[in-house]
This record gives structure tokens, C-alpha cells and sequence, in this order.
């Protein structure tokens, strides 16, 4: 009202003073380009000004705007912490609670348990570090491979074959921000971390078919217990997940606002970089204070979540830039563009490739971004077929890779479900197929064709994935040490070919 009250002074004014009208004698030459006009048409409506002065339309108009968009790059944003938040609270819900109890899929990974993009070949263990209270020991078993990331799914360490063990085996001491007690100075990989949430997750390898004697191998050296109780470690609990129906997935409905608050009010305060703590303040999520927004902002949050959900799967499943194409000639996806785990080119933050990712997996380590020859794994996604459409868990396809696939130990495909990003829901229990399963029956010029479908092909079903009608699905291409032919890209993969 006051506003308005001022506005209708000024035109008055301007009608009873003409002299007032007339150019100053100290006038500038003002460039149109720094003004703004008493009418603007935009995607949100005229707006309307006196003299640069918005009216009180105008300021409600561009208010609901910001809080709009930011709320969609809150959420944008906010997948990596929402996600390291879900699999915690997943873990901690089935009993594998923080610093004390270990989660390890003991007969593999199947759809029952909700995670994005795991596979079903290894014996995943994980686990969730909490170090507000003091330092916490993670003792790793010899042999495994895989990261520790904190809150916000930054790389904090490898452990394992790629981490400061080197594949031996050790005790690794998770340090909290600004710890400024004794640290012992042998005996331990100090480990300082930046949040006090960090996520641990490693596989262990089955040799010879052996998956018991994986398990077993872990539960003997594998251990998690606060630092101070190190002179007398409480038990470490094992929780075999295998089977187990929970969710690890961060939600895509209002609730994903309520994650980013727990884990806001549970970090330090300068645990994130500032602009994305600010831009979770800029819709209500602030240290210190309930997140309790009014009927306007709440209705606000739940299109911008609903617009931010729909912007993360079209980065995903509809990417636009042309650098997630593995080959400019295949369907093939690159989760890591650029091949840079913190998802940098040259000084830019590249927002829809982190995006990309953490909407679709877990997991940041150099190890997986940047793999060598020989060694790591490598990954190539499509959830299209060689025409450019999407799979339909109704139909046939068939994918053939060329002879000579290059891996040092094997090859694997898995199918997920693209609403969840989980394993994909059928009669077949591990989702997939891998290399060491002896039933697969190569091709005459040794080629290998692997069809997905709803029911098997006469005649392929050594060679056969299930789909399930009326589920749209994508894959992923696994090689395990891959080798030199696939980072030159003179071997490929063929594209999902639909069967006539």
C-alpha cells in the first residue's frame, strides 16, 4: 500500500509541476539499455514499472518466480545430499546402523532392495560413518575396492586395492572437521572429512564362484567402532541385505525438501560450499531454524520439485549434451563426462553432468571416472534402442558385442527400472548376466548376443535377460579391467536392436 501511495504521489506530481517535466540542467547521456520500461512481457506475465519502480504485481509476480526456481535448483542441487541421506537412513532402518553396524548383500544384489544402479555379480558391503562425536575406525578387509564420500557424495578416500592399503587391508581413522585431539601417528590411515556423514561401500570379490567364502572374508576383517573405544571395540554388526525389501533413494516429492533439512540441521555449518547453503536458506532449509513454510511457499515447492524431478530425468534419459554419447554412432551413455569425478572442465562446474549422475547412481571415486587400461571397471548406459526410442520391457531386443570384448576379468549387463533407477522387478533373480556364467553360447565369428525380453527366444535362452511389459527399462555395459580397444574406441558395443 505504501508502494502505491508513493506511485500515485509521483504521477501526481508529474501533472501539477510541467516545470519539474522539463530535462534537468545536470543531465546524463543514459544508455536505453540500463532502464527498464513501465511494461515488460515475459514468460510470467507483464510486469510494470514507474519509472524503475515495480509495482506491487510485479514484486509478488518475480517473488513467486525466484522461490520457484530456486526451489527446482535446490533440488537440482541438493540429489548428491538427499542421496548419501537415503542410503543412511535405508541402512540404519534394516539394522546397519552408523558406526556400529554393516550392511553386505550375502547372496548378491536383487530388486527386492531399492538402490540406484547396483550390480548383481559382486558382494557389496557398506556402511555409514558418523564422526560428530569423535573420530571413528574403519577396519577394511584385504582385497576389496571401493570409496568413502561424504555428505555430499564428495570423494574423500578410496579404500582397498585404489586406497592408501593398496589391496592389504587396514584400519582407516575418520577425522571430523576441526578435531584438535591427539591422533596416533602410525597404526592408522588418518582420514579427515569435510561433513560428518560419510558413506563407506565396498565390494568384495568371489573367486572361483566362492560367494560364501567372499562373506565370510569380511565378516573376519571387516570392522566400524568409534576411535575412543578402541582399547576395547564394541562388536561390529553384520546385517545381510540380500533379499531385504527397503529403500535407499533419495524421494521426488515435497519430501526431498525435508531430507536436505535433516541433513542441513545434522553438518557443520560450512560443511557445503556457501552459494548451494544459500540457495537452500533462499527457500526456507537454514541451519539452526524449522523448516516450516507457509501455504504460498509450500504449494510454491511442490511444483518446483515437480519441475526439478522432471528436469532430472531429462538430463538423464534425454541428454543434451552431446559429450554423454560414448560414440557419436551408438546410443551409448557416459555417466562421467569429461572423466572428472568432481565434474569440472576447465574451472566450470558442469551442473547437468553432476546432475546426471547422482540421479542415477552412487558412488564418486577417481577410480571409477578416470579408469586405466587393465584396471577399475568401466560403464556405458542406453535406455534407447538403435533407432532413437525407448525400450519397451514389452518387446524383443537383441544386443551383440563384437568378438574380442576387451576386459581382463569380465563383462556384465544389468537392466534397471527407469521409474526407481533400481534394479529392474522380475521372475529373474539377479537382473543380468555376466560373462562367467559358462551357459552363454557365442556366436559362430565369436560375437556374443545377450536378448531382453519378456520371455526368452526359442533358442536364446542361455543368452536371455527378462523384461517386464508395461516397464520402460535402460541397461548398463559393465567391463571389469577393461582394455586398451575400448578407451581408443576401436571396439563397440551394438545398439539394442529391436527383433522384427
Amino acid at each position: 500500500m505504501r508502494l502505491r501511495r508513493f506511485l500515485e504521489l509521483g504521477l501526481a506530481l508529474a501533472c501539477t509541476c510541467p516545470a519539474l517535466a522539463q530535462e534537468p540542467k545536470y543531465s546524463a547521456e543514459i544508455p536505453p539499455a540500463i532502464t527498464t520500461p513501465d511494461t515488460v512481457e515475459t514468460r510470467i506475465g507483464t510486469l510494470k514499472f514507474f519509472d524503475g519502480l515495480p509495482s506491487d504485481d510485479t514484486v509478488s509476480k518475480v517473488y513467486d518466480q525466484l522461490d520457484f526456481s530456486r526451489g527446482i535448483q535446490a533440488f537440482l542441487s541438493g540429489i548428491p545430499a538427499a542421496s548419501v541421506h537415503a542410503v543412511c537412513t535405508g541402512l540404519s532402518q534394516v539394522g546397519a546402523k552408523p558406526n556400529e553396524g554393516v550392511g553386505i548383500t550375502e547372496d548378491l544384489m536383487d530388486a527386492r532392495s531399492l538402490f540406484l544402479t547396483p550390480n548383481s555379480t559382486t558382494v557389496y558391503v557398506f556402511m555409514c560413518i558418523d564422526v560428530k562425536d569423535g573420530p571413528v575406525v574403519l577396519q577394511v578387509p584385504a582385497g576389496v575396492l571401493g570409496p568413502a564420500d561424504d555428505a555430499y557424495f564428495r570423494f574423500v578416500t578410496d579404500v582397498g586395492l585404489t586406497g592408501p592399503d593398496r589391496g592389504k587391508g587396514g584400519k582407516y581413522l575418520f577425522v571430523p572437521p576441526g578435531y584438535r585431539g591427539k591422533l596416533p601417528k602410525e597404526g592408522y590411515f588418518v582420514t579427515p572429512t569435510p561433513t560428518y556423514t560419510n558413506l563407506v561401500f565396498f565390494r568384495a570379490f568371489v573367486q572361483g564362484g566362492d560367494i560364501a567364502g567372499a562373506v565370510r572374508h569380511v565378516k573376519e576383517q571387516a570392522r566400524v567402532f568409534p576411535f575412543s573405544a578402541r582399547q576395547k571395540p564394541p562388536e561390529t554388526m553384520f546385517v545381510n541385505t540380500s533379499g531385504m525389501k527397503f529403500n535407499t533413494v533419495h524421494a521426488n516429492d515435497f519430501d526431498f525438501y525435508n531430507e536436505i533439512d535433516e541433513v542441513i540441521q545434522h553438518e557443520p555449518a560450512d560443511a557445503f560450499d556457501p552459494e548451494i547453503v544459500g540457495l537452500f536458506a533462499s527457500i526456507g532449509i537454514k541451519k539452526g531454524q524449522p523448516f516450516a513454510p507457509d501455504e504460498r511457499m509450500r504449494k510454491i515447492l511442490v511444483d518446483a520439485v515437480a519441475v526439478g524431478n522432471a528436469a532430472a530425468r531429462a538430463i538423464l534419459f534425454a541428454p543434451r549434451d552431446p559429450r554423454v554419447k560414448y560414440y557419436p554412432d551408438r546410443q551409448w551413455g557416459n555417466g562421467f563426462v569429461g572423466g572428472s569425478y568432481q565434474f569440472l572442465d576447465h574451472g566450470e562446474r558442469m551442473l547437468d553432468a553432476r546432475t546426471l549422475f547422482h540421479y542415477a547412481a552412487t558412488g564418486i571415486t577417481p577410480a571409477m571416472a578416470a579408469a586405466k587400461p587393465g584396471s577399475g571397471s568401466a560403464y556405458a548406459f542406453t535406455s534407447r534402442d538403435a533407432r532413437g526410442v525407448f525400450l519397451d520391457g514389452a518387446k524383443t531386443y537383441s544386443i551383440t558385442l563384437p568378438r574380442g570384448v576387451p576386459v581382463g576379468q569380465f563383462w556384465s549387463f544389468t537392466v534397471y527400472d527407469s521409474q526407481t533407477r533400481s534394479m529392474l522387478e522380475t521372475d529373474q533373480k539377479l537382473a543380468g548376466i555376466d560373462s562367467t556364467d559358462k551357459g552363454i553360447k557365442p556366436n559362430a565369428d565369436g560375437s556374443t548376443t545377450i536378448w531382453f525380453a519378456p520371455r526368452p527366444p526359442p533358442g536364446h535362452e542361455s543368452n536371455w535377460v527378462q523384461t517386464w511389459p508395461g516397464k520402460s527399462w535402460q541397461v548398463i555395459l559393465r567391463l571389469y579391467a577393461p582394455l586398451q580397444p575400448w578407451f581408443d574406441k576401436s571396439w563397440k558395443p551394438g545398439d539394442p536392436e529391436p527383433a522384427q
